[in-house]
């Protein structure tokens, strides 16, 4: 009777120890993949910030170069100055939407103030389309009347040109506009996961 009660006992306590070690690789594989969590959705950010360099660049770039381009068009100096300010205050809007939008505050735990800063940042950019979308329609009506109204007639191949840029100019908005949408709403999402573990 206490051998078999010894028997009991040594498979209780190997039980016990199976599923201590059970109970330490599960904590073990839910912190790398915690870990591994964190560092995606890092990279995430840092892809946001890296668009967002790339966007005040391109703005700064365009800003003085449009200049250029609309004089030797013919185009009036108002047009020139509303299309540089614009640029301006696309490139500072970009800095500014962005601004505190750290990717090591991920990996360093502080995830209410990250997903706080994409929150925010992702209706700014949603307040900032319902804007600038009325503004270029508008903008690319007064450009062609701009090179219709140039003194020697239209100038039909810089109208052409001008429809087809917005034509490909809004393709290609409306992609990159629905693929950073996607990139942010997933870091949104990951950081809300993040923060319930």
């Amino acid at each position: 009777m206490n051998e078999i009660y010894d028997n009991n006992m040594m498979e209780l306590e190997e039980m016990r120890g199976q599923l201590n070690l059970l109970k330490q690789k599960l904590s073990e594989q839910e912190i790398v993949s915690e870990k591994l969590m964190r560092k995606v959705t890092s990279e995430r950010l840092s892809k946001i910030n890296k668009e967002g360099g790339i966007a005040v660049a391109v703005a700064a770039i365009f800003a003085p170069l449009n200049v250029f381009i609309f004089k030797d068009l013919g185009l009036s100096t108002a047009f020139i100055i509303v299309s540089t300010v614009y640029f301006l205050v696309c490139a500072g809007f970009s800095l500014y939407s962005r601004r505190g939008i750290n990717p090591n505050d991920v990996i360093n735990g502080n995830l209410i103030e990250t997903h706080k800063k994409m929150v925010k940042y992702k209706t700014l950019c949603n307040r900032r389309l319902m804007g600038v979308i009325p503004f270029l329609v508008l903008w690319f009506g007064w450009f062609l009347m701009e090179l219709n109204n140039g003194g020697s007639g239209p100038d039909k191949g810089s109208m052409i040109g001008g429809c087809v840029g917005a034509v490909i100019g809004t393709i290609f908005g409306t992609l990159y506009y629905k693929k950073s949408q996607k990139n942010l709403n997933d870091a949104i999402q990951e950081i809300e996961d993040l923060s319930k573990e």
